[in-house]
C-alpha cells in the first residue's frame, strides 16, 4: 500500500483575516493536505481553526494549540485541534483500506471523511431510530477479547429472536397494533435518547412505559447508552463517529454496564455491539 501523508498549513492564498478583534496580528485558516498514491487532497480544518504564523509554529512544534493566537469560526466537528491530525490520519487510512481505494482525488472523498467526524451520539441515535421493532440474536457469534476486522464483522450473519406474542396481546385491543406500536416509538424526539424519554414520562405519570415496547429495541438503546457514556468519558467530552469506529471495546462496555446494571447479558451487549458496529460501517462504506 501507498503511503498516507497527512500534513497542516496555513492557507496563505486567501487574504489574512482578524483572529482576534483586540489582537494586532492576523491570521490564515488552517487546512490539511492529504497526499496518496502521488495525489493530494486539501481539508479545511473541522474545528474551523484559524490563527497566527506563530501560533501555527508552535502548534507544530508543541503539538499544542497556542489558544491567545488561535479561533474556531464555523467549526463542523466536536474533534479537538490537539487531536484533529492523528484523527484525520486514522481515518483516511481506514477509508484506503476499506476501499481499496487508489485515488483519492474523488468528488466523495472528502465528504465521506467529513462523515467520521459526527458527533458519536448522533450517529447511534440515527441508528436506534431506524425502526421500532429491532430483533436482536442472542446468540453470541463474537468471542469475548477477540478483535475483529471490519470485514469480519460484515460477514457474521445476524440472527433473530422475537418478542411477538407478548407485543400482540399486549395492544390486542387496536385493530392496528402494529400501527399503534409505531407510533409510539416515533412519538418521542429522535434527536434524543429513547430511554431518557421514557424515563422522563414514566417519573412524571407514575406508569411503567417500557412494557409497551418490544424488549429487543430496548436493549439496542441500553447499549448505545453504555457506548456513548464509555466513549465520551474516555475523550474527556462528546466523543465522534471515529471513536467508536476505530476504538470500539465490547469487554469495556460490558464492564461499564456492571456499574448501571442495565438488564442486559454479556452475549446480548456483543450482537449488539455488532449490528451498531456493522451498521456505522455500511453507512460509511456505502456513503
Amino acid at each position: 500500500m501507498s503511503k498516507i501523508t497527512v500534513k497542516r498549513f496555513l492557507n496563505k492564498k486567501i487574504k489574512p483575516i482578524a483572529v482576534y478583534d483586540d489582537l494586532m496580528h492576523l491570521g490564515y485558516p488552517l487546512y490539511y493536505s492529504i497526499t496518496y498514491n502521488r495525489k493530494t487532497q486539501y481539508l479545511k480544518s473541522l474545528t474551523g481553526a484559524i490563527m497566527t504564523e506563530k501560533a501555527f509554529e508552535i502548534l507544530q512544534k508543541t503539538e499544542k494549540p497556542f489558544n491567545y493566537e488561535t479561533n474556531y469560526l464555523k467549526g463542523i466537528s466536536e474533534v479537538k485541534l490537539i487531536n484533529e491530525l492523528e484523527y484525520i490520519k486514522n481515518a483516511v487510512s481506514f477509508i484506503v483500506n476499506e476501499n481499496k481505494k487508489d485515488n483519492i482525488l474523488d468528488d466523495d472523498f472528502i465528504p465521506k471523511l467529513k462523515s467520521y467526524f459526527n458527533s458519536l451520539d448522533t450517529s447511534l441515535f440515527y441508528i436506534g431510530w431506524l425502526k421500532y421493532n429491532w430483533n436482536i440474536t442472542h446468540k453470541n457469534d463474537l468471542k469475548k477479547g477477540k478483535t475483529y476486522t471490519a470485514k469480519e464483522i460484515l460477514n457474521i450473519k445476524i440472527k433473530h429472536s422475537s418478542d411477538e406474542e407478548r407485543m400482540k396481546k399486549l395492544y390486542k385491543a387496536f385493530k392496528m397494533p402494529y400501527f399503534e406500536i409505531e407510533q409510539l416509538y416515533y412519538s418521542f424526539n429522535r434527536d434524543k435518547n429513547l430511554l431518557h424519554s421514557i424515563e422522563i414520562v414514566e417519573n412524571i405519570l407514575s406508569t411503567d412505559l417500557k412494557q409497551y415496547f418490544y424488549l429487543d429495541t430496548l436493549k439496542l438503546w441500553y447499549v448505545i447508552d453504555l457506548v456513548i457514556k464509555y466513549h465520551n468519558t474516555n475523550n474527556e467530552g462528546k466523543a465522534l463517529k471515529i471513536d467508536f469506529i476505530l476504538n470500539n471495546d465490547i469487554n469495556k462496555y460490558i464492564s461499564l454496564n456492571e456499574n448501571f446494571k442495565y438488564p442486559l447479558l454479556e452475549n446480548e451487549i456483543f450482537e449488539i455491539c455488532k449490528i451498531l458496529i456493522l451498521k456505522n460501517i455500511l453507512f460509511l462504506l456505502l456513503s
